[in-house]
């Protein structure tokens, strides 16, 4: 019995400590306070408290971190001083063990103002300049080529406008073929983000998850690059070729 009684007592005393800790008018109280408004999602709450906490005597941690959930705050609310504190955060702080967290915050940055992109281009406004701030800064990263407006609406891919496996609901307009590789862009770069099923119904595009699934789509008989530095697909017709190299 006194067995349960001491582990009631330890648990008591261990939530009064934590509660006096984010009660605290000390920097660790307003830290304390700011992370769980911003895990609330109170952006404006958490950005209040850490502001407030520059203003007393902290640790370098307690700095560090207050900066960390500052960005959090700021790209939550979609504010545009998100990307400077984001990038001053990489500065001051290069060897993080939060740092590869806050360079996917700027990956995020750039693909929600892709979702500007997207919605530029279905107003008919979109301009060259939008996809160069935005998805094309992504692409910067990994030597890709950049997103053309003039080229994608020129050749707006037949397969993603497919009535079999597709988005036939696409608006269609002289912007139809953007609209389409801003799609493409958000499945691929968001694969792991599962906002996929949200996208799908903001497009009207439910019907997709009816359609059977076939396999990979290849445009073209040819060798694809797929998880490497070198050609590790090929495609091609009739007899194997000789001398394919892949690795």
């Amino acid at each position: 019995m006194k067995r349960p009684l001491i582990l009631t007592a330890l648990c008591a005393l261990s939530c009064a400590g934590s509660v006096a800790q984010i009660n605290s008018p000390e920097a660790q109280g307003y830290l304390e306070r700011g992370i769980l408004m911003c895990d609330d999602r109170n952006y404006e709450g958490c950005i209040d408290q850490m502001s407030r906490l520059y203003n007393l005597t902290t640790t370098a941690e307690q700095r560090e971190l207050a900066h960390y959930y500052m960005c959090k705050a700021t790209l939550g609310l979609g504010d545009e001083e998100a990307l400077t504190m984001l990038r001053q955060y990489l500065n001051d702080y290069p060897v993080s063990t939060r740092r590869a967290d806050v360079m996917m915050m700027v990956g995020d940055y750039y693909f929600n103002n892709g979702q500007y992109a997207e919605a530029l281009a279905e107003l008919g406004t979109l301009k060259q300049n939008d996809l160069d701030i935005s998805i094309n800064k992504l692409r910067d990263r990994v030597g890709m080529p950049h997103l053309s407006l003039t080229y994608a609406n020129a050749h707006p891919d037949q397969y993603l406008m497919s009535e079999d496996w597709g988005y036939p609901n696409v608006t269609r307009s002289a912007n139809t073929g953007v609209i389409l590789e801003i799609r493409r862009e958000r499945m691929i770069e968001l694969a792991m983000e599962l906002v996929h099923y949200n996208d799908i119904l903001r497009w009207r595009e439910g019907k997709v998850y009816e359609k059977p699934f076939y396999g990979m789509y290849f445009p073209a008989p040819g060798k694809y690059n797929i998880n490497s530095t070198k050609a590790n697909i090929c495609i091609y017709t009739g007899n194997k070729p000789s001398g394919i190299g892949l690795t």
